[in-house]
Parts: C-alpha cells; sequence; structure tokens
C-alpha cells in the first residue's frame, strides 16, 4: 500500500499513530523480556530462590547449610 507524503510528514496524524504503535509494542516487547529474565532466574534458583537466610537445603537428610561452604556452593550452583 502506497502512503502519500502528506501522510509521511512528522507531527502528522497518521505519523503520530504509527509512532505511539511502535512506542507500545517496544514497551510491551521489553515488559515480556523482564518476565522471561525473571522467570528463568527463579527457575534456576529452584528451592534457594525467596530464602533470606543466607543458608542452602542442599545437605544431607534436608539440613540447612551455610552457602558460604565452597562445596555446598558449587552444589547449589550459586558459585
Amino acid at each position: 500500500m502506497m502512503t502519500s507524503m502528506v501522510d509521511e510528514i512528522p507531527g502528522g496524524e497518521k505519523w503520530l499513530q504509527r509512532r505511539k504503535a511502535r512506542s507500545l509494542a517496544i514497551a510491551l516487547g521489553l515488559g515480556a523480556l523482564v518476565i522471561i529474565f525473571y522467570a528463568a532466574t527463579i527457575v534456576r534458583l529452584g528451592p534457594n530462590a525467596f530464602r533470606k537466610d543466607g543458608t542452602s537445603s542442599i545437605g544431607a537428610k534436608g539440613k540447612n547449610i551455610p552457602i558460604t561452604d565452597p562445596v555446598v556452593c558449587k552444589q547449589a550452583g550459586t558459585c
């Protein structure tokens, strides 16, 4: 479809509509990317994602072990 030169004038009505639509598409795409990264991070961290006490549930019989231990850190994937 061809557009006339009048429609292509910056500041024109159709130009502004396309600009708003493009800005909305970019904003929605960026928002979706943020949500995907957030979800991937939560999945990657697993059960330790919401722990705030600095411990990991990886250990013998579910005992909490401080994550500062290098072996546990590597097992948990937090190093």
